[in-house]
């Protein structure tokens, strides 16, 4: 994913909400006594597209906090470096 992750998560989370809406219409629509066999192959999509978008944002989500602990460790590691070359005083 190009550009700015935070609005490229955002996109994805807008994403997901619309498609959640438009099944549970399609789900209100056909009635909560129909089994999902009953509902169409667009209600299927749809739900499989939602899926989809939730695996997208949690690959995302993980990927940023990969990285941000990456970011961390490197700071840990660069401060535990500089105490170790501080001179020992007595």
């Amino acid at each position: 994913m190009n550009g700015d992750p935070v609005r490229s998560g955002d996109a994805i989370v807008r994403d997901a909400l619309c498609e959640l809406r438009a099944v549970a219409g399609v789900m209100r629509h056909v009635g909560a006594r129909e089994s999902v066999a009953r509902l169409d192959a667009l209600a299927l999509g749809l739900v499989a597209l939602s899926i989809h978008s939730v695996h997208e944002l949690v690959v995302l989500v993980s990927t940023r906090q990969r990285k941000a602990l990456g970011v961390l460790a490197d700071r840990a590691r660069a401060a535990a470096h500089r105490f170790m070359r501080m001179p020992i005083s007595g």
